[in-house]
């Protein structure tokens, strides 16, 4: 469901759209599969766009396998993202904000060569387009079970706490 009004003309403070869907299939990032409730607006200041609201993950499970060596290396690697400008036919004056809070309704499920468990989120993605951040708190349920190397540890409880990541 799309409702608002945007004009491209005249007074552009007052442009509003509105965007709620329920049970959106989302794959973000890939091997992360959700079903998701969005209920977000994208409205016009003098300055800047903003794309603030919820998105809620009703169901959600991650079973990829993963590879901490790969994942290290990858990072040590990593060189400053760019971010490609747009055209000049698409090209804006005014940055996008970012002010989304991503939820879990129910716990995520996870199941891979590491952690088999179930966790619960609550995430606020700020920033702008160009340089998304995240924050927030992952928390791990009680029974959960951690595997590393020849061990396996059962999770009585954790948290990963989330302050101001740039992605």
């Amino acid at each position: 469901d799309i409702s608002g009004s945007w004009s491209f003309y005249g007074n552009r403070d007052a442009d509003t759209l509105t965007f709620t869907s329920e049970g959106v299939p989302l794959e973000i990032p890939p091997g992360f599969r959700t079903e998701t409730a969005v209920s977000m607006q994208l409205s016009s200041a003098e300055d800047a766009l903003e794309l603030s609201g919820t998105a809620t993950i009703l169901r959600g499970e991650y079973k990829e396998p993963l590879s901490l060596a790969d994942g290290l290396l990858s990072t040590l690697r990593l060189q400053p993202a760019s971010v490609a400008s747009p055209s000049n036919s698409q090209q804006t004056s005014r940055p996008i904000e970012l002010d989304v809070r991503v939820i879990a309704a129910e716990s995520i499920s996870l199941d891979n060569n590491y952690v088999s468990g179930e966790i619960s989120s609550d995430i606020r993605v700020g920033g702008t387009v160009e340089m998304p951040t995240v924050t927030g708190r992952l928390e791990i349920t009680d029974g959960s079970v951690a595997r590393l190397g020849n061990r396996v540890y059962e999770i009585e409880s954790g948290a990963v706490d989330l302050s101001l990541i740039h992605i």
